[in-house]
């Protein structure tokens, strides 16, 4: 099986700079792909969020394959946000440098599977051989995500705590039908494990994906169609991507549909070479 990464950040139309980041790569062991998307009340969280991407990216590199595929979210995140921290200390006095969303995907092939994770808020969306299209959201209604950063300091670790009564809401939505929202305390973890059989593609978003607005009828485009549009994928090979998310935000712009945050995704394909050269 071949696996391709691709990915890609956009400026939101209420930005001024873009505070979200991705990066991926493949090689014979491990494939992967990570967004960031760094908080815009917090100095500097354009550096922070490409800092907690690289980091993602250095400490998933530095595993043996075993390690990796044995490795639980709350440990995982521990080694990111510590490697990120060791780098943001040099440059920044302040952790909320790193105050960012960190969504991250990579392939175990001790066990043919791949495992999909969200520090903060965020989505994964991913298809099968079947044809469905599924998308896992995160989201916080109290409007303060739990970034990694907050290990870094129990006073603020706290202040999170205290106005996060309302938890977090995990969506589970299924093209064609109803969505599930689940109720979670802000420390559970969000993840999703799927095999590598059958898997067609996955990709991991920033919030950026539900922000769309048109603004010829005056509101916001539900998730669901949003999914929709994003999941239209039409070739594996290459940028991927890059190719679906350009056509997509080109379409939506004749229609007068922008989207105010920054977005960021990036994602795997799977291609059975057997099948292709059949």
């Amino acid at each position: 099986m071949k696996v391709v990464v691709d990915g890609l950040y956009v400026q939101g139309a209420q930005h001024h700079e873009c505070e979200d980041y991705a990066v991926f790569h493949a090689d014979e062991s491990i494939q992967f792909a990570a967004i960031s998307d760094g908080c815009s009340g917090s100095g500097h969280s354009s550096v922070g969020a490409r800092l907690l991407t690289l980091a993602c990216r250095q400490v998933l590199l530095s595993m043996e394959p075993n390690e990796r595929s044995s490795i639980g979210y709350q440990e995982l995140g521990k080694k990111i946000i510590s490697q990120a921290h060791a780098a943001a200390s040099l440059l920044y006095p302040d952790s909320s440098l790193l105050d960012a969303t960190l969504v991250c995907a990579f392939t175990d092939h001790v066990k043919q599977r791949v495992i999909a994770m969200i520090y903060g808020d965020g989505g994964i969306t991913w298809k099968t051989d079947n044809a469905d299209v599924e998308h896992m959201w995160v989201e916080y209604p109290s409007g303060y995500p739990n970034y990694l950063s907050y290990q870094l300091d129990e006073g603020r670790k706290q202040a999170l705590d205290a106005v996060s009564e309302k938890g977090m809401v995990q969506s589970w939505i299924r093209l064609g039908k109803d969505a599930e929202n689940i109720p979670m305390g802000i420390q559970e973890p969000t993840y999703v494990i799927l095999p590598m059989e059958g898997l067609q593609w996955l990709m991991v978003s920033s919030d950026g994906l539900d922000t769309f607005f048109d603004s010829e009828a005056g509101r916001g485009l539900g998730k669901e169609d949003v999914v929709t549009e994003l999941s239209n994928v039409k070739g594996l090979h290459g940028e991927f991507v890059r190719r679906r998310v350009t056509r997509m935000l080109k379409q939506y712009q004749k229609q007068g549909i922008s989207h105010g945050d920054d977005l960021s995704v990036a994602g795997l394909a799977f291609i059975d070479e057997q099948v292709e050269s059949a």
